[in-house]
């Protein structure tokens, strides 16, 4: 009997030991630690890395500490899919395409482009976003700026303009690839139009917007 109590004591202290090895403990500073946590308290906190080295840390140091999953983090790129409404007295509607490139836990750089008609009027938006995630998470909010050139569809000859825009959102993911997204901003447009190369006459024409988005994201 006390054999098996044993070994029951021992297969509960490995299986303890495993379930608190994928922890990181996110400091102040920025920096991330990745181990097991040997020691935690009210005043300070001790993890050892992959390594066996061993970290300890006053609380007043440390910005979170969590479970980490590194099936969450691993992937470098990613897709946003989304649609979103401008409302207006002239409304817009857009559909955008974003793919991109995971720098690092906060900094997330891509490439988009979409369809969407502003007062009615069709425009392709080529565009540079810089994405700025306030944690790495499952359920993780962000801040995103963008800015790039509405190619027009319409006939004339010099048509579209400079176009820019600033989000702040929230991705959640189901799985390590696959979530949805949300969002809510700012977008401003800069957009001319001639009406033919015989007219001088070039209109201009200003959008200042809210814009909500929704759609689904892929890493």
């Amino acid at each position: 009997m006390k054999n098996i109590i044993t070994s029951l004591f021992i297969v509960f202290l490995s299986i303890s030991s495993i379930a608190q090895k994928n922890y990181q403990v996110v400091l102040k500073n920025g920096s991330i630690i990745r181990g097991n946590i040997i020691e935690k308290n009210d005043d300070s906190i001790k993890i050892q890395t992959k390594d066996g080295s061993i970290w300890s840390y006053e609380i007043e140091e440390v910005e979170s500490n969590e479970p980490y999953n590194p099936n969450w983090h691993s992937s470098k790129f990613y897709n946003s899919t989304t649609i979103g409404i401008m409302p207006s007295n002239d409304p817009g509607v857009s559909f955008q395409i974003v793919n991109g490139y995971v720098l690092n836990q906060h900094w997330n750089f891509g490439f988009g482009i979409g369809l969407e008609s502003i007062a009615w009027d069709g425009y392709v938006p080529l565009f540079l976003e810089a994405k700025y995630n306030l944690g790495k998470q499952k359920s993780t909010p962000y801040f995103s700026l963008m800015a790039g050139y509405d190619l027009s569809l319409s006939n004339g000859l010099e048509n579209g303009g400079f176009t820019t825009g600033a989000k702040f959102g929230l991705d959640h993911f189901f799985s390590p690839h696959v979530g949805i997204t949300t969002n809510v901003g700012y977008r401003y447009a800069y957009l001319r139009t001639q009406n033919g190369w015989w007219d001088d006459f070039v209109q201009i024409r200003e959008i200042n917007r809210l814009e909500f988005r929704l759609g689904l994201i892929f890493k």
